[in-house]
């Protein structure tokens, strides 16, 4: 799913995320979840599009206008990038059809939440969805060939679903498994819309597992049944893994092709949320291609636009991966800015270790400009946010910048006790390597005060 989201950070090469074209599954984040240290962010450039996207209901003439309102709703929200409001409408509308015991109708719903959390990552709530909506569809026993396809198209959605859940969690070979389920019976169903659903997802699992050869011939069948479909939103989906695809193969041109082709799409049915994906992924291009202008200008389209749509913590990983390309322009105060956008976005968006990422950045830049009282300030402030999200090895580097800060103002006795809490957290981890440099260095500092104490 994002060129980008989750964030996840080494000075100062960018690592977007969601899943890295060329590598496949990278620690996300774009897209969207992984941290880093010094600092990294999660690539952006999607080898995965969000998770097969619903359709609002039209299989069933059911009697209540009030939860199809309610399910299209959300559906339509969810297209927009609405995600919590899309929850919000599909929980009400799945609570009505409970109520009024449509089995089908309440597994449609099921799916339709399951798919919104899986695009947040949120695994342990898409898969209860899924999993209950697979189940009612496995209930069913259909007389009448109508049900009988509508079943089998909602068995279909849901592995398919299933498989990109597992998929998010690097269970490549049951992820497989299930898509290709998912094939057999939207082929047995005659839906080509979900087959060409399954096709994609089949070449997803391929990409993530650097099978780009097989990844792109399945790619291309399901553009090919797309196409014929007519549907832009899931044609704009593949030609973006497509893209992603291209770019890790090294075929950059023909990837900024195809990913104008899916903005332009993205912008003609209104998904605002899939054209900031799109602009990350192409910026991400531009900066490894060495063009930081144009990266710039698509990053920061990109974080306008999710921040329009409230996707705060999308918009802060931009900010962070800005704020690299600026220092490496050496434009030093505006990258601090961007970094103090980015960490005030992630508060926004109550994601703690996003926002400690951000202030980590701001502290380190003043600490290279030997502005010491100021990196303090800042260093104690992700240090708190770190600890709130029980990052360790975040909190182990940070408390070694904190001590290395006071050995520099002459505060040894603080410098020495920062230290030694970093060290404890190292040797937890099993870190040997990062356990004696820190140790050399409280060794060294405990000379300095023996000496002080002498004289």
């Amino acid at each position: 799913m994002i060129l980008q989201s989750a964030l996840s950070i080494r000075v100062p090469r960018p690592q977007l995320l969601w899943f890295s074209p060329k590598l496949g599954n990278v620690p996300m984040v774009m897209l969207m979840g992984a941290t880093m240290f010094l600092f990294t962010i999660a690539p952006i450039l999607a080898q995965e599009e969000p998770a097969p996207e619903s359709s609002p209901t039209s299989e069933i003439d059911r009697p209540s206008v009030d939860h199809n309102q309610l399910h299209n709703q959300g559906i339509e929200q969810f297209h927009k990038g609405e995600h919590r409001e899309a929850l919000d409408s599909l929980e009400q509308a799945l609570q009505i059809r409970r109520q009024q015991g449509d089995r089908l109708a309440v597994a449609e719903t099921l799916n339709a939440i399951g798919e919104v959390y899986s695009n947040f990552n949120e695994s342990d709530r898409a898969l209860p969805a899924i999993q209950e909506a697979l189940e009612i569809y496995r209930q069913q026993n259909p007389e009448a060939a109508s049900e009988t396809a509508l079943v089998q198209r909602g068995k279909a959605r849901s592995l398919n679903l299933l498989g990109f859940v597992r998929r998010q969690q690097g269970e490549f070979s049951e992820a497989l498994q299930h898509h290709q389920e998912a094939l057999r019976l939207a082929q047995s169903a005659g839906d080509r819309s979900e087959m060409g659903e399954s096709l994609h997802n089949i070449a997803a699992v391929y990409a993530s597992q650097a099978q780009p050869t097989q990844a792109l011939d399945y790619y291309e069948q399901a553009r090919a049944i797309r196409q014929e479909v007519g549907d832009l939103r899931d044609l704009s989906r593949t030609l973006n893994n497509l893209g992603a695809l291209y770019f890790s193969i090294g075929e950059v041109e023909k990837a900024l092709e195809i990913y104008q082709q899916a903005l332009a799409f993205r912008r003609q049915i209104g998904d605002q949320a899939g054209v900031g994906r799109l602009l990350s992924n192409m910026a991400y291009i531009y900066r490894e291609n060495g063009d930081d202008f144009q990266a710039l200008v698509h990053f920061q389209q990109a974080a306008q636009l999710l921040e329009r749509i409230r996707d705060n913590a999308g918009a802060a990983r931009i900010l962070n991966l800005m704020g690299m390309i600026y220092e490496n322009l050496d434009q030093v105060p505006q990258a601090i800015e961007t970094y103090q956008q980015a960490a005030n976005l992630a508060k926004e968006a109550n994601d703690v270790g996003l926002a400690g990422t951000a202030l980590s950045q701001i502290g380190r830049l003043y600490n290279s400009q030997e502005m010491w009282e100021k990196a303090l300030e800042i260093y104690q402030q992700a240090l708190e946010f770190y600890q709130e999200s029980d990052q360790q090895p975040e909190i182990s580097q940070i408390l070694n910048n904190i001590g290395s800060i006071h050995e520099n103002l002459g505060n040894y006795s603080q410098a020495l006790e920062t230290l030694k809490s970093a060290l404890s957290i190292i040797q937890e981890a099993g870190d040997p390597e990062a356990a004696q440099a820190t140790l050399n260095t409280i060794q060294s500092l405990e000379e300095k005060l023996t000496e002080n104490e002498n004289e």
